[in-house]
């Protein structure tokens, strides 16, 4: 399917003028009729959104193994009764507003996430404070960004992103990672004078992805592949105990070309070590949508 490219984007002009009404009832519900239309990015973009989506799911791991560590030292997660907090069925959940929009429109979108972690020790028990006998970590994040679809209107842009992981042993060099992800993009706009609703999926999968770190850099680095699916490409990253992914590019089963990528030293970026509160989720940031 060739790329769409004479949208007429009519979305911002709307947008402007429905979010001058203070007030007004939101609603993404799908209209039933809309025509359709899968979205298949280009090889820039591709690459643009799998850099993204990785970088960003990179970040929340991080966070996941390493903030877990500051609840011994601090009582960290003993906030229960507040409104972003609280522990129930085993699991730590936190809920949040997310404040920096992947839209380029400042202030003109609402975005919400749900983040869960769990602990067992050895033995597979469920424990609320992880020791010394604690061996796995499971978490989930689910979030969700929408920008329009007011008023009744069924124009606007929303974004998904959720992802489910686990790793196993903790406090050990390597740790194994697993997760599952997706991310999802809904654009409802207007296309030759009527209304479309165009879609795109990706897809990403770490499997059994060895993570190091190094105390005296104050760094860390991995070994193992991870893979997205997005149609119609399939992108496949291998890292060789660094933090430099060398990505293949398939379409069709055949190899189109590879490149390499370093991703960021988050301990670096948000001083993860010195962390005296751990909040899973805040400083999460959409992958920036394609610009449709």
């Amino acid at each position: 399917m060739k790329r769409k490219r004479a949208i007429h984007f009519s979305l911002i002009a709307i947008i402007l003028l429905t979010f001058a009404l203070i007030g007004c009832k939101t609603s993404t519900e799908p209209n039933t009729t809309l025509s359709q239309f899968q979205y298949y990015p280009s090889k820039p973009e591709a690459k643009q959104q799998t850099e993204e989506i990785i970088n960003e799911t990179l970040k929340q791991t991080v966070s996941t193994l390493l903030g877990y560590h500051t609840i011994n030292s601090n009582n960290a997660l003993s906030k229960i009764g507040s409104d972003d907090y609280y522990y129930v069925n085993g699991w730590h959940v936190w809920r949040g507003h997310i404040t920096k929009s992947p839209f380029q429109i400042k202030d003109a979108y609402s975005a919400e996430y749900l983040a869960k972690v769990q602990f067992k020790n050895s033995s597979k028990n469920i424990v609320k404070t992880p020791n010394n006998n604690t061996k796995y970590i499971y978490w989930f994040f689910k979030a969700h960004g929408a920008l329009g679809f007011v008023n009744g209107k069924p124009y606007g842009d929303e974004v998904w992103y959720d992802v489910e992981g686990n790793a196993t042993p903790l406090k050990a060099n390597p740790t194994l990672i697993s997760m599952k992800g997706i991310y999802n993009r809904r654009w409802v706009g207007i296309k030759d004078g009527k209304d479309a609703e165009y879609l795109y999926k990706a897809n990403f999968d770490f499997h059994n992805l060895k993570f190091f770190y190094s105390n005296a850099k104050n760094d860390y680095k991995l070994k193992g592949k991870i893979k997205v699916d997005l149609e119609p490409f399939i992108l496949k990253i291998t890292f060789n105990n660094s933090r430099v992914g060398k990505t293949e590019v398939y379409k069709d089963g055949k190899l189109k070309y590879s490149y390499k990528h370093e991703y960021p030293n988050f301990y670096a970026i948000y001083n993860i070590p010195s962390l005296t509160d751990w909040e899973l989720g805040k400083n999460f940031e959409f992958p920036g949508p394609i610009p449709l």
